[in-house]
């Protein structure tokens, strides 16, 4: 997973710019950008244009343009199960 720190990641507003307000670096948003493929369980499409994914709204609108809904109903189970942080933890070295 990218290494954006929880608080920081708990204040960004849906329409907050993350790179000029919330202080998201240009390689925090590329990490960001693989973790949320590989959770998907997809490949990141070659033409995909990191500036269209400046706020989390944008983000959000991206992944409903991209993907099926079963794909992304799937990841939100997953994102919100009760055990996730369970899994996160196994899967990431400390």
């Amino acid at each position: 997973m990218f290494a954006i720190p929880e608080d920081r990641l708990s204040a960004i507003q849906p329409d907050q710019n993350l790179f000029q307000e919330a202080g998201i670096d240009s390689l925090e948003a590329f990490e960001a950008v693989i973790a949320i493929h590989e959770l998907l369980g997809v490949e990141i499409p070659k033409e995909i244009d990191p500036s269209r994914l400046g706020t989390l709204d944008s983000i959000s609108t991206y992944l409903q343009e991209q993907y099926p809904p079963e794909v992304l109903d799937s990841f939100f189970h997953w994102l919100f199960h009760p055990l996730r942080a369970e899994l996160l933890a196994r899967r990431i070295p400390a």
